[in-house]
């Protein structure tokens, strides 16, 4: 080894422990308080409440005439806003978007998604009666929170009364009916909302009960379009013919639907039997989702196999055979 390599060698240790000395003697510059950062693609800067969006307004008096057709909040921004997608008139969002993505809701700028785990209820957590609008922001943004990819729909509910009006409240009671005017098909609504300015606090307080179809019990169930399924006629090609049809056996309704009925129908194009036949269903199956379906699968459509021993006492799974139409 040369000199020059030993004395570069040597003076490494001496220099490494004077520098936190010197870290030390030198002059500790004042901290320095960052306002807001905002992060932006624009190339002037930008306040965060100055940011431009896309926003529609439904108004109180939009909302009072929807809520005279609507059963939900959801329907009612489906009914005025083009680029919300139709809903299913169900308890449900799964599926639903604005322009094409899924939107963020919240009520009073508070989000009402669960994303640990995702129920699809986000919009129907408030009764439209107590809505005063509805501002829906288009584009997505992460200023509101997780899960504005489509946008945003920000229920606002009903101001406080002011301290100069008192006691201030109003009532709705509604009656909905099928067109033929049967039992079975008639609904009822009555809502209520009621506050005043107590100067030192404010109070508001609001109920809403409704009675959706008047069933009772051992009635016929109600079923609804829910999805679709095409199969292409085996008569026309034997290789179209469905197969391993007892490897597709599942539940359409996760543990986030315990005690709701789910209903599957069909309707055919062409005849269907023994050797056509794509439906299978296990006859008295739906007694046993709490077994079949464990708590934490709350997503829908959970799969398992014919021999599977939660499915024994219940019959072999049978094929739907039935005529066209």
């Amino acid at each position: 080894m040369s000199p020059r390599l030993l004395a570069t060698v040597a003076l490494l240790p001496l220099l490494l422990a004077a520098l936190p000395a010197a870290a030390q003697e030198g002059p500790t510059p004042d901290a320095t308080l960052l306002d807001e950062v905002v992060v932006t693609a624009s190339r002037i800067e930008t306040p965060r409440s100055a940011i431009a969006a896309t926003v529609e307004l439904i108004d109180a008096e939009a909302i009072v005439q929807q809520t005279a057709l609507a059963a939900s909040a959801v329907d009612t921004v489906a009914a005025l806003v083009p680029s919300f997608s139709p809903t299913r008139q169900k308890l449900s969002g799964f599926g639903e978007t604005l322009r094409g993505r899924s939107p963020l809701y919240l009520v009073d700028g508070v989000p009402q998604s669960t994303p640990l785990r995702d129920d699809s209820r986000d919009g129907y957590t408030i009764d439209p009666f107590f809505i005063d609008r509805v501002e829906v922001i288009f584009g997505s943004n992460a200023i509101q929170g997780i899960g504005a990819t489509g946008g945003v729909v920000n229920y606002v509910t009903a101001r406080k009364p002011s301290e100069a009006e008192g006691l201030t409240g109003r009532m709705m009671a509604q009656v909905t009916t099928d067109d033929e005017l049967q039992g079975d098909g008639v609904g009822a609504k009555i809502a209520a909302i009621g506050g005043r300015d107590f100067g030192a606090f404010d109070l508001t307080v609001g109920a809403a009960f409704e009675t959706a179809w008047a069933l009772e019990a051992g009635a016929p169930m109600l079923v609804s379009f829910d999805g679709l399924a095409l199969f292409r006629p085996p008569q026309l090609d034997a290789r179209w013919r469905t197969r391993r049809a007892l490897e597709w056996l599942h539940v359409d309704q996760g543990s986030s639907k315990r005690g709701m009925a789910g209903v599957q129908g069909a309707l055919l194009l062409w005849d269907q039997d023994l050797h056509s036949g794509g439906f299978v269903c296990v006859p008295r199956s739906h007694e046993r989702h709490a077994i079949l379906v464990p708590e934490h699968r709350c997503k829908d459509f959970v799969q398992f196999g014919a021999d599977d021993a939660r499915l024994d006492g219940l019959g072999d799974a049978r094929l739907i055979c039935a005529r066209a139409g």
